[in-house]
């Protein structure tokens, strides 16, 4: 067990990937390298915002990289099994 004070981290999903067993194994070694008390916090796109999704259409329609949304649900997946 780790004796290092508890910490933050922040995992950016590679958007518009599934959540797939490797990115479990991957949410779930970052987990288990951490001290207890630590949070791990996801960053990818979510289609629940329906202006943001807006805006990234717009700003592909202008040449910019393609954002595919993920809705919440599929990437609060990637954390099952881990305590809450």
């Amino acid at each position: 067990m780790p004796t290092t004070p508890p910490a933050a981290a922040s995992l950016v999903l590679s958007q518009g990937t599934s959540v797939s067993p490797a990115v479990r194994r991957i949410v779930h070694t970052a987990v288990e390298a951490t001290s207890p008390g630590s949070y791990l916090t996801p960053r990818d796109g979510t289609d629940d915002s329906e202006a943001y999704v807006t805006l990234c259409r717009h700003y592909t329609g202008a040449g910019g990289v393609p954002c595919i949304f993920r809705p919440p649900p599929e990437i609060r997946a990637a954390f099952d099994g881990l305590e809450r």
